[in-house]
């Protein structure tokens, strides 16, 4: 009986203990091409703000309403469009003080070319330099990105740094 408890104890130990963590799926980069319209958009961050040696700190979330912004990939070349926009309901957490402010007429990116190296999408639009995301899912009808945003500027004495994470959904068209 012993011998029979200590072999299903080392089998289920070895079962447990043997499996490695799954690496992220690299996905089909010719599933991308074609238009995807915007379902969802979710982030959250914070804003640092450091004026004369005093720094001020604010938590946010962002929900994205009026979803009209779509995105359409095309490849050989790889380039992308966008049109419309959507709004965003921010939240905002000074210090215990909850402030609502809505920011309308937002684009998700600006047009220009993609590229897919791993699970990382790069994209070069018309305004920033290459920017990044991840790619959580990429299905035939379902599009997920995650973004990380990190901003700084430093303007008249005011130093501004923003971090934060976006995640955005797109279902195709």
């Amino acid at each position: 009986m012993k011998s029979i408890k200590f072999l299903i104890f080392a089998l289920i130990a070895s079962v447990l203990f043997s499996c490695s963590e799954d690496e992220p799926a690299t996905p089909d980069q010719g599933m991308i091409v074609g238009a995807w319209k915007m379902s969802s958009v979710d982030y959250s961050g914070t804003s640092t703000t450091v004026f004369n040696g005093q720094s001020t700190k604010i938590n946010f979330t962002g929900e994205g309403k009026n979803l009209n912004n779509e995105i359409n990939f095309s490849e050989n070349p790889n380039e992308f469009s966008v049109s419309g926009t959507y709004d965003v309901v921010l939240k905002m957490d000074m210090g215990g003080n909850e402030m609502i402010s809505e920011q309308n007429g937002l684009s998700f990116v600006n047009s220009g070319d993609w590229e897919i190296d791993g699970n990382k999408l790069y994209i070069t639009d018309d305004v920033s330099a290459i920017q990044e995301a991840t790619i959580k899912e990429l299905s035939e009808n379902k599009l997920v990105l995650l973004w990380t945003l990190k901003q700084e500027s430093d303007q008249f004495g005011v130093k501004t740094i923003m971090e934060g994470d976006g995640t955005f959904t797109f279902t195709r068209n």
